[in-house]
């Protein structure tokens, strides 16, 4: 398929991802179909909904691909039948309590056209809250465009910066490179950038090009996921640098490492457990020591600590 500057112009495929969210799906359908540049393929993947999903699919029947599990098979399983039920050259997946700007197709294709050597371009979201509509941008992600980034060392010392609805997978880095790991239950997008960043570069347009609902389905927002972040970081840890032997390898490691232990570190000040948190914290400082680390360390006890009182003053 050629565009009109007769630039290799790939096919796209949306994989709108659902369970029991018969009150959003049919907004995000339609935020699909309204795209400047259509998509080739929709694919529903309905994760063994028991509302009536079902018979807001029945109006699209024709127009999309369904695939419905019997049951629910976990949140990365399905998002890797999206993966796989994909047959275009670039794939971007949805949730259905999600919707889509009308030109993040457009835009976001335009990248992976022009750029073969591209893995992921993503972009900025917007936030949807109760009624409100905000724009919170992921420090790491930054403020200005940048086309052709590293992003394995960022995403594993910065976190997941990426809004997964945003993203635009190139297919056949990931048919190489595998799918999600559904080991990981709830960072399973996160794992897999890193998995893709470590071979491939990242693209991402300083702009929201999609909304992302909070506080509407079960997810980020439950205390499962705040409390799984010790086993799923530290799985993918030892996943990606466990054998790490190059000089750039075991830099990336201690980094990472670092950032691991100040984070639980951080969460054990907030719980008051504050002997806790200095032993990690002195992890953190022993992997790299530095001044910065260690007022860092002690700042943010004194700030939890302020809180702590705070709280119970009368």
């Amino acid at each position: 398929m050629k565009n009109k500057k007769g630039n290799s112009h790939g096919s796209i495929t949306v994989s709108v991802i659902t369970y029991n969210q018969e009150q959003f799906l049919e907004k995000a359908l339609e935020s699909v179909f309204a795209q400047s540049r259509k998509a080739d393929e929709i694919v529903v993947v309905d994760n063994g909904s028991v509302d009536n999903t079902a018979r807001v699919v029945k109006k699209y029947l024709g127009k999309i691909i369904y695939v419905r599990n019997k049951k629910n098979m976990g949140a990365a399983r399905a998002f890797n039948q999206g993966l796989i039920a994909a047959s275009s050259d670039y794939v971007i997946l949805l949730s259905a309590d999600d919707w889509f700007c009308e030109t993040i197709l457009e835009e976001e294709g335009a990248i992976l056209d022009k750029y073969p050597d591209i893995a992921v371009v993503y972009s900025q979201a917007y936030t949807w809250e109760d009624g409100e509509v905000s724009l919170r941008v992921a420090e790491p992600a930054g403020k200005k465009t940048v086309i052709g980034r590293d992003e394995f060392e960022r995403l594993l010392t910065q976190g997941d910066f990426i809004p997964l609805l945003t993203a635009m997978i190139r297919k056949s880095v990931y048919k190489e490179l595998g799918l999600m790991d559904e080991k990981i239950k709830f960072r399973h997008d996160w794992e897999f950038w890193i998995k893709l960043a470590r071979f491939y570069k990242f693209s991402y347009l300083a702009k929201p090009l999609a909304y992302w609902r909070l506080g509407e389905s079960y997810g980020v927002s439950s205390s499962d996921f705040l409390k799984s972040f010790k086993y799923d970081f530290g799985y993918i840890l030892k996943k990606h640098l466990g054998r790490a032997k190059s000089n750039n390898l075991l830099k990336v490691k201690r980094n990472a490492y670092q950032t691991f232990y100040f984070n639980l570190c951080e969460e054990k000040f907030y719980k008051g457990e504050y002997i806790e948190g200095l032993k990690l914290g002195v992890k953190a400082i022993r992997l790299k020591p530095s001044m910065s680390v260690f007022l860092n360390v002690l700042a943010r006890l004194a700030w939890n600590i302020k809180r702590r009182l705070k709280k119970i003053s009368p």
